[in-house]
């Protein structure tokens, strides 16, 4: 993800969703949990900025 650089590339990752599903893990372990709660939150914040 971090390795995409077109706006174009970054907006159809985002359209299509696969990342977003990938990282809808489901655990019952609060830690493994949290790191990817932090994972989604920063690339959402990173895609944000891309796109600012």
């Amino acid at each position: 993800m971090f390795e995409l650089c077109y706006p174009e590339s970054l907006r159809i990752v985002d359209e299509q969703g696969w990342l977003w599903r990938l990282l809808d893990f489901k655990t019952d372990n609060p830690d493994t949990a949290a790191a990817f709660a932090a994972i989604r939150d920063e690339l959402h914040r990173w895609l944000n900025a891309q796109s600012a």
